[in-house]
């Protein structure tokens, strides 16, 4: 006798039931019909009164860890009417958005109309451990920063401990450096997000002086001359003239011309009488006998000349069959020589650099000399042959070319 097998459940019937499910829940959620826990806004305007949400227990405490906690915890409370309910007040967080996240609840569907919202909801799913919409929510905002939100949303990964929203954030600074640094959005963010920035060793500044002004005006627009002292995001009470000293300390004043330093810095409250004297002795000396003052950073390496290499990579090659190749076909090829010039100066980076260029059949004997080295390049660039460009910037790209010859 044949052995009888039971036949699987078709995919539509299990799509059908899955449907049905979720047009229940939405119901439910349209539906106060047997809710037994209600959520309570108060008004901060005496003139209006307070908003009420309800919801089901379970549904709740199946969802979130912390709903689960809350309403099986003894958290009851008799209403009017006889009824065991469970009452929450919640003053932190808006009754439209808590609405957003309940139909998330319910239904698994979501919507926002701004950034603002987004950060609310990430921010209310965070505080519930609605991991899945936590995670909704920092994707979209990681990967829509643009000159407005860039360092605000920085902050909230600072906040929040997240790094894809630092990194994003910081991706898109870098890029755009000039840009952020003149925004007024800059002016109003953390003073760790500042710190961040001038860690970078790649940031889009024609000149080391535009981070110094930025700077100077993010320092008095939030007087941190002053001397206060400042609660920082741990809960830590600092000193504000040892907060200013981190940021200061972090300019590459060797790497500016003379001429921009005493414009600049020279000029300004944010450095001592003795850090002014020491600094410009030890950038116009042949002989400097002085020490960099303490912490003070001894980079000799212009931020704003690696902005040229992150300005050619950011020009991809269409027509390339593999994208992982850049192009710089839109950029300069003065400034492609600067970058090259400054490689080849550097031995390792010459040897590098020549056998990159054979294994492209792009060969020079004499790469180590200098003077040959412009008039071969130039020739390979005034032919617009986009394959040698390809190949020196993917090279660069691949091999940290920036980290490791110039810095």
């Amino acid at each position: 006798m044949a052995e009888f097998k039971l036949k699987p459940i078709e995919a539509e019937v299990k799509a059908t039931a899955k449907n049905q499910m979720i047009q229940r829940l939405t119901e439910m959620y349209n539906d106060r019909k047997y809710f037994d826990c209600k959520f309570v806004f108060p008004s901060q305007k005496k003139e209006c009164r307070e908003r009420v949400v309800y919801a089901h227990k379970l549904l709740m405490a199946v969802a979130s860890p912390v709903f689960e906690r809350m309403f099986f915890g003894g958290m009851f409370i008799e209403s009017k009417n006889g009824e065991k309910l469970t009452t929450v007040e919640i003053k932190d967080i808006e009754p439209e958005v808590f609405q957003t996240v309940l139909r998330y609840i319910y239904t698994g569907d979501w919507e926002y109309h701004s950034i603002k919202d987004l950060f609310q909801i990430f921010a209310v799913a965070h505080k519930y451990e609605l991991i899945d919409l936590e995670n909704a929510a920092e994707r979209i905002i990681a990967e829509n920063v643009n000159i407005e939100n860039a360092c605000q949303i920085h902050d909230f990964g600072i906040t929040y401990d997240k790094e894809y929203m630092k990194t994003n954030s910081m991706n898109y600074i870098q890029q755009y450096t000039s840009v952020v640094l003149k925004s007024p959005f800059f002016l109003t963010s953390l003073y760790e997000t500042v710190l961040a920035i001038l860690d970078q060793d790649h940031l889009n500044v024609e000149e080391e002086v535009e981070l110094f002004r930025g700077l100077q005006q993010y320092v008095f627009r939030n007087e941190l001359m002053r001397d206060y002292y400042r609660t920082d995001k741990n809960g830590e009470t600092k000193n504000g003239k040892d907060l200013l000293l981190k940021a200061v300390s972090k300019i590459r004043y060797l790497s500016m011309p003379l001429q921009d330093f005493v414009d600049g810095p020279l000029v300004s409250d944010l450095l001592t009488p003795d850090e002014k004297i020491t600094l410009t002795h030890l950038m116009a000396s042949k002989s400097p006998k002085l020490k960099l003052p303490t912490g003070f950073s001894d980079s000799k390496v212009d931020r704003g000349y690696i902005s040229k290499v992150l300005e050619i990579l950011r020009y991809r090659l269409e027509a390339a069959p593999d994208k992982e190749y850049y192009c710089c076909y839109k950029h300069t090829n003065s400034t492609i020589i600067d970058l090259i010039l400054t490689v080849t100066c550097n031995e390792f980076g010459r040897e590098e650099l020549m056998q990159a260029l054979n294994q492209r059949q792009f060969y020079s004997s004499k790469i180590n000399d200098k003077a040959y080295c412009v008039d071969f390049l130039q020739t390979l660039l005034d032919s617009d042959d986009f394959d040698f460009k390809i190949v020196l910037v993917d090279y660069m790209q691949a091999h940290g070319f920036m980290e490791r010859f110039l810095n």
